[in-house]
């Protein structure tokens, strides 16, 4: 086998390829994309971006995403048993991580969504029947899967502080104060409502134990 000589060009392209692939799979491939939509969800919800920063979802999201894939992660180390050495070594590699994943993926996809990806790649290609289980229709399935996970988990969110602006908004109309603001009379009331009923442990446990 060839070893991967660091003198040699072949590691830096596979390195400038897992590089550029590896950011895509750790975002659409994991919890992360589901956990971060619903946080900006919830950020938006509570009606100022600057109470819930962008780098605290991202943060918070990255650190329930690693929580929910340690076991999958475990899994595909396991399976790799040892760093590859050479260039067969590595496709061996890459090629024992991925059934772990892949279950992961599978389990957590809803069969419409494969289904709706099998088709259309049969669009594309009619003479090819497609695999599911192959890499970009299982990743581009889950997904899809996870938006649609994502969007009902933050309507259940969302119609909470849908009432509130509307309370908040017809009585300032009702009472006369049209030059106030009803976001910035709601918010108070907003997370006055999320932190009463536990609002961070509902949300966690929902967004967690979706993978359980």
């Amino acid at each position: 086998m060839t070893p991967l000589d660091p003198a040699s060009p072949l590691p830096t392209a596979a390195f400038l390829v897992l590089a550029g692939v590896l950011p895509a799979l750790l975002v659409l491939a994991t919890a992360f994309t589901k956990i971060l939509v619903v946080l900006g969800i919830l950020r938006a919800g509570i009606g100022l971006p600057e109470v819930l920063p962008t780098a605290v979802t991202s943060a918070l999201a990255a650190v329930l995403a690693l929580i929910v894939m340690t076991p999958t992660a475990n899994e595909m180390f396991e399976a790799v048993n040892k760093p590859p050495q050479t260039v067969g070594e590595l496709t061996q590699a890459a090629e024992g991580a991925w059934p772990p994943l892949s279950r992961f993926l599978a389990r957590h996809t809803r069969p419409e969504d494969e289904a709706a990806i099998v088709e259309a790649v049969t669009r594309l290609n009619p003479k090819q029947v497609p695999d599911p289980g192959s890499p970009p229709n299982r990743v581009a399935a889950f997904a899809i899967s996870e938006l649609t996970a994502a969007f009902q988990l933050g309507v259940v969110v969302l119609l909470p502080f849908l009432i509130i602006d509307l309370l908040t908004a017809n009585t300032l109309v009702a009472l006369g104060f049209t030059m106030l603001a009803p976001s910035v009379v709601a918010l108070p009331f907003k997370l006055l409502l999320f932190v009463a009923v536990g609002g961070w442990s509902l949300l966690l446990r929902g967004l967690i134990g979706g993978y359980a």
